[in-house]
């Protein structure tokens, strides 16, 4: 700890103890502007005695628990879990896997194919998805929306 400046007059100095805070008032010994709070040049009045208060004087302040590092905490965990291949989880990566998957399996597709999904998905309003080119071709593809859901058409 620093020493203060100057001197301070301890009889008339006080604080007060609050629920997060402790407010410690003190009085200067001499009247006049300090350059700095805390510094090594003593003041004039520094050969004069300061009153140290005791032990039992003082209050009683709690030690103040070191702030936890969330983005630390965070960091961690996420360096820790391991990232999952869309072969160990087929829900990995969301949508744009589902997309790509999607694209896949209609650029490996032969002729018949293409044209079963390409006539499914616009038939059912995007509810199916079907790679079966003789089911597909008998009649038009139901609109299936997904259970707890109700179709309804824009135009």
């Amino acid at each position: 700890m620093q020493p203060l400046k100057g001197q301070i007059d301890a009889d008339a100095s006080d604080y007060t103890v609050g629920k997060v805070k402790v407010e410690v008032r003190f009085v200067k010994a001499s009247q006049g502007r300090w350059g700095a709070l805390v510094g090594d040049s003593p003041d004039p009045l520094a050969s004069a005695p300061v009153a140290t208060p005791t032990p039992a004087a003082a209050p009683a302040v709690g030690v103040r628990k070191p702030r936890k590092n969330w983005e630390g905490i965070t960091e961690t965990i996420l360096k820790s879990e391991k990232e999952k291949s869309p072969d160990e989880d087929p829900n990995v990566g969301g949508d744009s896997t589902l997309n790509s998957f999607f694209q896949k399996i209609f650029a490996d597709a032969d002729e018949d194919t293409k044209r079963a999904m390409m006539k499914s998905y616009q038939e059912s309003g995007g509810t199916t998805l079907s790679t079966n080119w003789d089911e597909v071709k008998k009649a038009k593809v139901e609109v299936k929306p997904p259970e707890g859901s109700e179709w309804k058409k824009w135009n």
